[in-house]
Formats: structure tokens, C-alpha cells, sequence
């Protein structure tokens, strides 16, 4: 009787609240300098800009670049609305005014989302825009822009997604699940939790990931044990059926499908938003790797051009107008290169501008900017 109490409860509980929903955490806005424009009085690098063609000290490559950057502004974004897969660009980022969107590619970049979560970025191509179309995006202010992956491979730590998931997914009050400690074992996952239900109840669930057909994660359990004692089902236990007990507007990101937990990562990460399509996954070591994109007709994304095509890591962003710190630069072309790059690209969103200030930059003959960072790790 005791183990078939413990089955009903561990049921209930891990049902209630795990229905995903679109709510989100308010925007911040309260960065120094929000407004300031295009202050003279920043220490940061300040890029010219100009319509006009390079001056004769260019690279033999720098007309070229320059050429597919242009191209890339004007239909780098259009390419991407639709393919025969049947996957639509966001809405957010349709329709809007020429300038709007920034291009962006990204290479070897350990990208903080927070001081404890890191997406492992591998490779990446999309583009950057602001919430509010009346404002461009800010690096200080993560909230305020959303970043899309329209093809890239970008892996996360099993310690990071458990932080994600008490940090963020199951923080808020009477969550059904806390504690919650992710391993990989081989090809499978390893979820163990607390459920509190009058009592702590101690689950752990092992299983396979697999996509589904929306772009989400599907873990799929082969073992659910609740304190110990082997589960055969999460769903329709003594005829209780949990996804009418699923209460929405709860967890972020996180609902049960019959047996499977599925997880949305574009919901589970708290900002900057990211949206894109997953298309495969699976596990390597202790990081769950995610395969984005492509334009379902097996073409290439077309690649961008910084201006230093040799960096090993790096971020560029290219077109449209982006804001970090006092400084706006319209028509970007500003790349992020990793000073040390024996490593992955140590990046902070949260402390960029303490790498910013021990790092160093240069204008380009073509007008742009190349900024050189430490890794965060190295000034933290």
C-alpha cells in the first residue's frame, strides 16, 4: 500500500505545473546610459561609418566582403521565411523596417546566459533583432533582443540544464519538482528530483532523447523509479490521467506527452529569447549536442564575411543596428574575436563590458569594427 501511495502522489505532483507556457520574465531596463546615444564621452571604440567604397589601404578580399555583406542585409533575412519543411521564420522577426535585423555567425563561443548556465556554441548562423521595434537590441540589456538560429550546432552541459531547471523552469512557489540533478549515462539522461507531496518523494528517470516534428526535446523514459521502487508509467496510473491535472502558466518550458517529457529549448532559456527550429539531437559525454536548421532543401545558410576570416572563435554581426553601451552602430559590421584562442570564446552577456575594457579594438578599411576580448573566465 505504502508503494502505491507513493505512486499516486509522485503522479499528481509531477504533473501539476509542468505544461509550458509563452510567460516570461518582465524586460530590464534599468542599465546606466540606456539612452545615451551616441555619446562621445564612451571609452569605447567609436566605428565610422560610411555609404561610400573602401579607401585603397583594403584587403584583396575586403570588396568582396563588402559586397556579400550587402547582399547578405538585403536577403540574408528574406531567404529564410519559409521552406519545404514546412517551418516558418518567427513572426517577430517578419516584417519589419530594413535595418531592423542584424545578421549574425558565430563560432566556438562559450556563451553565459547567466553566471552558472553556458550554451556551447559550436557554430552558428541567424540573426538578432529588438522586442520593441522602435528601439535597436542591447547587449546590456539581454532582455530586450531575441536572437534566432537558423542553422547551427549548439550543445549544453548537463549541469547546465539542471541549473536552467531549478534556476528558472521550476522557480516559482510549490513547484512539483525541485532539486533537480541531470547526468548522462552513455546515450541516455539521467533526471533525478524531489517531489514534495506531504512527503519528499525522490524520483529519478533515465531515458533517450529523440526531436520531435515541432523542434522540441523528447525524453522518452526507459526507468522511472519513485524513492526506489520501479514505475512503469507516469501517465494514466490507477486512471489518473496527469495532462488533465496539468496546470498552464506554470513551468516554462516543460510538459508531459503521455509517458515522454518534452522540452521546448527555445522556452527554457530565460533570455536572451532564442527561437529556431531543432532538428536532431543527442548526447556527447556530459553535453547534450542540438543540430539547428538548414532551409529544409538541403542548401547551405549563406555564410557571412568578417573582416578576419582566419579567427578561430568569434562573434560578427553584420547590418541593422545594434547597441552596447553608450555606443549605437547602424549598418553593423562589428566582430567580437576571442583573444585567446587556444579555447572556446569565453562570453558573458551579463559582464561583456568587463572583457571590453581589458581587451582592445581597431577600425577595418571598410568601415567596420574588430573588438578583441579575454575570455571571461580570465577577468571575472
Amino acid at each position: 500500500m505504502r508503494v502505491a501511495s507513493l505512486v499516486v502522489i509522485l503522479a499528481i505532483a509531477f504533473g501539476i505545473g509542468c505544461r509550458a507556457s509563452n510567460k516570461k520574465p518582465e524586460p530590464k531596463n534599468d542599465q546606466p546610459g540606456a539612452d545615451a546615444g551616441h555619446s562621445e564621452e564612451s571609452n569605447r571604440p567609436t566605428p565610422e561609418q560610411s555609404n561610400g567604397s573602401d579607401d585603397t589601404g583594403q584587403s584583396p578580399n575586403s570588396q568582396e566582403q563588402t559586397d556579400q555583406q550587402s547582399e547578405n542585409q538585403n536577403s540574408g533575412d528574406a531567404e529564410l521565411q519559409s521552406n519545404s519543411a514546412g517551418y516558418r521564420a518567427p513572426r517577430a522577426f517578419a516584417n519589419r523596417p530594413a535595418g531592423s535585423v542584424s545578421q549574425v555567425q558565430m563560432r566556438n563561443v562559450d556563451f553565459h546566459i547567466d553566471d552558472t548556465a553556458i550554451l556551447r556554441i559550436k557554430s552558428l548562423r541567424g540573426a538578432i533583432a529588438a522586442k520593441d521595434k522602435k528601439r535597436p537590441p542591447a547587449f546590456d540589456d539581454k532582455h530586450s533582443f531575441m536572437l534566432r538560429i537558423d542553422t547551427g550546432t549548439v550543445g549544453i552541459s548537463t549541469a547546465s540544464l539542471g541549473d536552467i531547471m531549478n534556476n528558472y523552469v521550476f522557480a516559482y512557489p510549490h513547484a512539483p519538482i525541485r532539486k533537480i540533478v541531470i547526468s548522462a549515462e552513455g546515450d541516455k539522461i539521467k533526471l533525478k528530483g524531489s517531489v514534495h507531496k506531504l512527503v519528499d518523494i525522490h524520483i529519478e528517470i533515465s531515458g533517450s532523447l529523440n526531436p520531435t516534428p515541432e523542434g522540441k526535446i523528447r525524453l522518452h523514459p526507459s526507468s522511472i523509479k519513485a524513492d526506489g521502487v520501479p514505475v512503469k508509467r507516469l501517465m494514466h496510473v490507477f486512471g489518473v490521467d496527469l495532462a488533465k491535472l496539468v496546470k498552464p502558466g506554470q513551468a516554462r518550458g516543460v510538459e508531459i506527452n503521455d509517458d515522454d517529457l518534452i522540452i521546448d529549448p527555445n522556452l527554457i532559456i530565460p533570455a536572451p529569447e532564442i527561437q529556431g527550429r531543432l532538428t536532431a539531437v543527442h548526447i556527447e559525454g556530459d553535453e547534450i549536442v542540438q543540430q539547428y536548421g538548414g532551409d529544409g532543401k538541403g542548401r547551405a545558410i549563406r555564410r557571412l564575411f568578417p573582416y578576419d576570416s582566419k579567427a578561430l572563435n568569434y562573434m560578427y554581426f553584420s547590418g541593422g543596428t545594434i547597441r552596447f553601451g553608450k555606443l549605437t552602430m547602424t549598418n553593423a559590421d562589428m566582430q567580437i574575436v576571442d583573444a585567446h584562442p587556444k579555447d572556446p570564446f569565453d562570453f558573458s552577456i551579463d559582464h561583456y563590458n568587463r572583457q571590453l575594457v581589458a581587451g582592445y579594438s581597431k577600425n577595418t578599411p571598410r568601415y567596420g569594427l574588430v573588438v578583441f576580448m579575454p575570455d571571461y573566465y580570465q577577468v571575472r
